[in-house]
């Protein structure tokens, strides 16, 4: 075994750990099985998932998982980094001009998650005006401060 860098550190945690076990408030991820992320299995029970971020019950769609295996036999798997440091791929790119041209608007930026959405919108603008009064329908309940806290 390699000794710890840190063993006052690796002790204290050791320690939190055990009082969180005894606690029962030690917590773990569920292993789920099944492509819905609605509705799952966990440990072969069936379950529904009300917390799920799957809201149109797209995960598991016949059309969207073809679309996706097109889509990485033409451009491989993955972005390879951030679109602003490796680059756009096409279907970026396209899918962007189709809602633009859908929602009838100059230009469509799209963010892999809420939280980078409101970390773009609310750094650029440090004024106390626009971060009080700005919001959205899904924005989350904690990106929206983080966002604003983010030092620029």
């Amino acid at each position: 075994m390699v000794a710890p860098v840190l063993p006052s550190l690796e002790a204290a945690l050791r320690a939190d750990l055990v009082s969180l076990e005894a606690q029962h408030r030690l917590r773990s991820c569920a292993a789920v099985a099944g492509a819905s992320r609605t509705s799952t299995t966990v440990d072969a029970q069936p379950l529904l998932s009300f917390c799920s971020n799957d809201y149109l019950g797209l995960s598991d769609h016949p059309a969207l998982a073809s679309a996706a295996a097109d889509a990485i036999a033409r451009s491989g798997f993955g972005s390879g980094g951030s679109r602003l440091v490796a680059g756009d791929l096409p279907e970026h790119r396209e899918l962007e001009a189709e809602l633009s041209a859908f929602l009838d608007v100059e230009a469509v930026l799209l963010f892999s998650s809420g939280y980078q959405t409101n970390l773009a919108f609310f750094l650029p603008s440090q004024d106390p005006a626009t971060l009080s009064s700005a919001t959205t329908p899904t924005m989350p309940a904690l990106s929206m401060p983080a966002g604003s806290r983010v030092p620029g």
